[in-house]
């Protein structure tokens, strides 16, 4: 069996060791190693990409991605060995082995000290020295058992929003943020707070991530036809009382979506843009009437996820004083109500850096773990005139909800920055990539 721990002593994406490998290796004890350092180190996804080793051969490469940041594991000469992997992982996931040419999608569990973790595995055709191959990666799948709402590390301001979200007899709220950043782990942390045992609670995922318990969790395969809009429209023969629909996709998942919460039920969706008021121009781009939008959308949180400091590491930061002057500016012309929130944050400032040289906790990263920064956008009457009257003008709805209130993501990174929970460079490289 393989011990890719001997190529994992560091994060820093050091130069990757070649490994000859005797072609009869077991790929069963090799996916058991992958699997077993991803969780250990944490990792949220696995790549298995296919390149050339020094003296032109075909090889493969194992990078494993740790707190949004893909790090070399190894690459390995054996094409013979990585086809076996390939089949071992088809295998689990009941896909088809001889299909080289198309995308295939599946799941596979995996038990490690008696704990079962879930993959999402994702094969793409890909081609090395004119031969067809597969690029895989695999991503873990969510804990259900982490997506708890208090445990998040949510500010107060908004768990009172979140909180008021899912007490809605009604209405519609809308998640976003790139790929990645967390929608789904609030989406179930939200189902989870709500009293299922009293309300008909229905899914439709693309994939399922976590099995929650009380909700009836609908899976979609689009090679059948059984897509989100097709779902939809089932769903609501199904006496539904909160819908979930894991991403609006296209015109008609949008339109039944907001449809079904203008009839009454409680609907989550995400959608993929940068912004709370960015979302609304996006919605009307997909043809989603106004008066559906103004009428039913509720909440709108927009988020990302950042680096949490090393809290072994982490050194106080010698630009403090100009770091301070900068974070006082992004408030300066803030509501009253977020001026508080960051007067009582300077009370007790903690403004830290990574340290990247001498930790093993983090191995030398300066970082360990992520958490989300995000914004949470009330609609209020200012916001609905302008969706109705101005076609949803961004910078006017952007403007609306500031001055209504809302504190923003890079504001709301700013406030972590302050508790030393993650450093000040890190909030604008997240931000200004987006």
């Amino acid at each position: 069996m393989i011990q890719l721990n001997t190529l994992l002593k560091s994060n820093q994406g050091s130069k990757a060791k070649i490994l000859n490998q005797d072609n009869a290796m077991d790929a069963n004890g090799f996916v058991y190693e992958i699997l077993k350092n991803s969780i250990e180190k944490s990792a949220s996804d696995i790549h298995i990409d296919l390149t050339l080793s020094k003296k032109g051969q075909a090889a493969f490469k194992i990078r494993y991605r740790v707190d949004g940041h893909c790090f070399d594991a190894g690459l390995f000469e054996d094409i013979p060995l990585y086809r076996g992997i390939i089949n071992k992982l088809k295998l689990d996931a009941g896909l088809k082995i001889d299909e080289r040419r198309l995308p295939q999608d599946g799941r596979i569990s995996f038990r490690l000290n008696e704990t079962i973790y879930n993959f999402r595995l994702s094969l793409m055709p890909c081609t090395i020295r004119n031969q067809q191959e597969e690029k895989v990666v695999l991503r873990q799948m969510a804990d259900v058992n982490t997506c708890e709402l208090d445990q998040l590390g949510i500010l107060p301001i908004y768990t009172k929003s979140l909180t008021a979200s899912i007490q809605l007899p009604h209405g519609f709220i809308c998640v976003t943020g790139p790929t990645g950043s967390g929608k789904t782990t609030l989406l179930y942390a939200l189902l989870k707070e709500i009293d299922r045992s009293q309300k008909n609670c229905i899914t439709l995922e693309d994939p399922i991530e976590a099995e929650i318990p009380l909700v009836n969790q609908s899976q979609m395969f689009h090679r059948i036809g059984y897509d989100f809009e097709k779902a939809l429209r089932v769903t609501l023969r199904q006496d539904p009382d909160i819908i979930m629909v894991g991403e609006m996709r296209d015109e008609e998942t949008a339109n039944k979506a907001f449809e079904a919460a203008n009839t009454g039920h409680l609907v989550f969706s995400t959608l993929h843009t940068n912004t709370a008021a960015s979302s609304i121009t996006r919605l009307l781009q997909m043809k989603v009437p106004h008066y559906f939008i103004s009428s039913s959308l509720k909440y709108v949180v927009a988020q990302r996820l950042i680096r949490k400091l090393c809290q072994n590491c982490s050194t106080p930061d010698p630009q403090t004083e100009v770091i301070l002057n900068e974070i006082k500016k992004s408030f300066k012309s803030s509501h009253s109500k977020i001026k508080t929130i960051f007067q009582e944050a300077s009370k007790s400032i903690e403004v830290l850096k990574s340290n990247e040289t001498s930790c093993e906790n983090c191995s030398r990263v300066g970082y360990k773990g992520r958490m989300a920064i995000m914004e949470v956008m009330k609609i209020e009457d200012e916001i609905k005139r302008i969706i109705n009257f101005e076609s949803g003008n961004e910078q006017a709805i952007q403007k609306a909800a500031i001055n209504g209130g809302m504190l923003t993501i890079k504001q709301y990174g700013y406030l972590q920055v302050l508790k030393g929970l993650t450093s000040f460079e890190e909030v604008n490289n997240v931000i200004a990539s987006h």
